[in-house]
């Protein structure tokens, strides 16, 4: 999403969707500290999801563990959190603890 237009940064939020095998993909989210808890990373990750290009049965997501609010955003959205994990931060230098959540979606549209 480009804010340019009207005064804010250029890049206000980031949503993409990779591929996974066996039907799943796994989504990320990134928002503008500027913008948050403006409801961006709810609604863009819930736009992706109802569209659903790639026909995914599994949508899967990872968030650090001290990033509570992108666990509401994804709670907000329907997921559940499967597990903890860790994986290394490029920010950071470091692995960090991360939490993965997934949400089961019924032949590649949303179950209801």
């Amino acid at each position: 999403m480009d804010g340019a237009a009207t005064g804010l940064a250029e890049v206000l939020r980031v949503t993409s969707l990779k591929s996974m095998d066996r039907g799943q993909s796994e989504i990320s989210f990134w928002v503008a500290p500027t913008v948050w808890n403006a409801g961006f990373a709810s609604e863009s990750v819930a736009a992706l999801v109802q569209a659903n290009p790639q026909k995914s049965r599994t949508i899967f997501a990872e968030i650090f563990q001290d990033n509570p609010g992108s666990a509401r955003v994804l709670t907000n959205c329907g997921f559940a959190c499967a597990g903890d994990a860790e994986s290394f931060s490029v920010v950071r230098n470091a692995r960090v603890p991360t939490w993965t959540y997934l949400k089961e979606l019924d032949s590649g549209r949303l179950a209801r």
